[in-house]
């Protein structure tokens, strides 16, 4: 791994979280399932990971977002098996 700031760690999660909310607002069925598959070895999953490394405190990032906090618990439960 490349060494990440933790602006674009932040970046990237928040990037990652707003394709998610796009995804359950507009029922994007193969977007979701993209988005939610972790087995994958897309550079997109393993560019969120990189970041959940380096921006340990996502939870706290979904929590104080309006648009994110209805996904907390999901999220939160996936972010922490990345």
């Amino acid at each position: 791994m490349a060494y990440l700031s933790m602006g674009e760690a932040h970046r990237r999660i928040t990037d990652y979280l707003n394709r998610f909310s796009d995804a359950v607002f507009s029922q994007d069925g193969p977007s979701l399932k993209q988005l939610l598959s972790f087995s994958s070895n897309s550079p997109s999953l393993l560019a969120l990971a990189d970041a959940l490394n380096v921006f340990q405190d996502a939870n706290r990032l979904i929590k104080q977002s309006e648009k994110y906090s209805q996904y907390g618990e999901i999220k939160a439960q996936l972010f922490r098996s990345s």
